[in-house]
């Protein structure tokens, strides 16, 4: 193999793996934000009410990151990820 075919080669290489890492992040993105948002702030809230009871106000405020955050997925997204059934939801709660 010629020098030349090793450069065309590699740059044809290099060239689809960038249109393919551009590509796959760019379909992901829009719902991922929301995904972990949520994921996030359950993490947190489950967290939370094993260290210090469900009723404390260490949970509370979990609580309502985590209904601020469904709203937020809501408002732009039109669906919420369910964290405990891992799906997205289209129907409001």
């Amino acid at each position: 193999m010629t020098l030349t075919a090793k450069r065309a080669a590699l740059l044809g290489g290099v060239g689809l793996s960038a249109i393919l890492l551009f590509t796959t992040a760019a379909v992901a993105e829009p719902w991922d934000d929301c995904r972990s948002r949520i994921v996030d702030a359950r993490e947190h809230l489950d967290r939370a009410v094993a260290r210090h009871g469900p009723d404390s106000e260490q949970a509370h405020k979990w609580r309502r990151a985590l209904q601020d955050d469904r709203e937020w997925c809501w408002t732009h997204h039109h669906g919420w990820w369910d964290a405990d059934a891992h799906v997205w939801r289209t129907e409001h709660w």
